[in-house]
């Protein structure tokens, strides 16, 4: 669906628009020359490295509106700043190039980028781009500014009290919750992908948290993006809606650590696992993670958990004493029967400890711990 509909995007802007470039442009390159973003670190402060052969000509994937089609070199009009990330702070975010080879946004010849998650066409200055992902300048919120009615002395009043209340605060840390689209974008099954909420029927005052609960709203750290997946594409694995779930989807509980809970409190998800987003369809919240992954059953929740290792280290107690009981019998050494049966018992008795011992480690087991045992 994506796939076909970039194509279309472009016919349009192109016959909206065929006339010259335009003015010089000045393009924002997000890392320096022979570098590119690395996508991985969407999440976190964006960081660079480094691209092997990279050619001394930089030359990302431009579209021109009057060729219809990609251009090979620079256009001439163009001025590109290396090592130049746009000015927005705490609002920049990274959008990857090519998740799973779906178009997510376009450069044009006139400097401007077409993202499609947003259907929005941002100016130069509110982006940077590099071969592997851009970094965008989310819009600000209405409280940004001061009010033009306030005078300036109440406003460095209240800046100086705002300052004084946030150095006087202690930093408090929690949880990242993945919103998957962006701002206020919400998810179509349907078109398969975000779109804008003024183009669906959903409620303008609606949000993640009129679903999963209000009580959570303070307790997440909210960041956007879909979990990394190794297949591509995602699927609907829970719904938080108070009503009952749409179709055979089961419905979810989110956790305030961050965890949720699939279909009773048998399968759980890590918070780096899915995603929340309104669904158009659904008309609620529902939780969105990688296809063909099946939640994790808590072994907490499971006596069998709990009741198997503790048979194996009774079992482990048995054969120890059957170890010791072979062995006080000096009369039997030379057999090759008592032989057998020593060796025997004695490896079975390691098998189950160690086995044992794994159970009850569950995940805490790692590296070379996980070898031995």
């Amino acid at each position: 669906m994506r796939l076909l509909l970039v194509p279309a995007v472009l016919l349009a802007l192109a016959g909206a628009s065929t006339a010259s470039p335009g003015a010089h442009v000045t393009l924002l390159k997000c890392c320096p020359y022979g570098e590119t973003l690395d996508p991985h670190t969407a999440d976190g402060p964006a960081t660079c490295m480094r691209v092997e052969n990279a050619s001394e000509s930089w030359l990302p994937k431009i579209f021109s509106k009057r060729q219809r089609s990609y251009l090979k070199t620079l256009p001439a009009h163009w001025t590109v700043h290396p090592a130049s990330p746009p000015p927005c702070g705490a609002r920049a975010r990274m959008v990857p190039a090519h998740p799973h080879n779906q178009p997510v946004f376009l450069l044009f010849e006139d400097g401007s980028l077409y993202l499609h998650e947003t259907n929005e066409i941002l100016g130069s200055a509110r982006f940077c781009v590099d071969s592997t992902a851009a970094i965008i300048c989310l819009p600000k919120d209405d409280g940004d500014a001061s009010s033009p009615s306030q005078p300036p002395s109440a406003t460095s009043a209240a800046s100086v009290a705002k300052a004084n209340s946030i150095e006087e605060a202690k930093p408090v840390k929690r949880q990242r919750l993945r919103k998957c689209c962006i701002g206020d974008a919400v998810y179509s099954e349907t078109d398969a992908s975000c779109v804008t909420r003024a183009s669906t029927k959903v409620a303008a005052g609606a949000d993640l948290w009129t679903s999963a609960g209000e009580h959570l709203r303070d307790a997440f750290t909210v960041i956007t993006g879909f979990p990394a997946c190794r297949k591509p594409g995602f699927a609907v694995r829970g719904y938080l809606g108070d009503g009952p779930a749409p179709g055979t989807t089961p419905a979810a509980r989110l956790e305030a650590d961050g965890m949720v809970w699939v279909g009773g409190s048998r399968l759980k998800l890590q918070p780096d696992d899915y995603c929340l987003e309104i669904m158009v369809e659904a008309n609620g919240a529902v939780v969105m993670a990688c296809p063909g992954e099946d939640a994790k059953p808590d072994k907490g929740a499971d006596l069998r958990f709990t009741w198997f290792p503790a048979m194996l280290f009774l079992s482990v107690f048995f054969l120890a004493a059957t170890l010791l009981a072979s062995c006080l019998l000096p009369a039997a050494y030379h057999q090759l029967h008592w032989r057998c049966q020593t060796n025997y018992v004695a490896s079975l008795m390691l098998g189950d400890l160690f086995l044992a011992i794994t159970q009850v480690s569950g995940a805490a087991l790692a590296g070379p711990f996980c070898v031995v045992f």
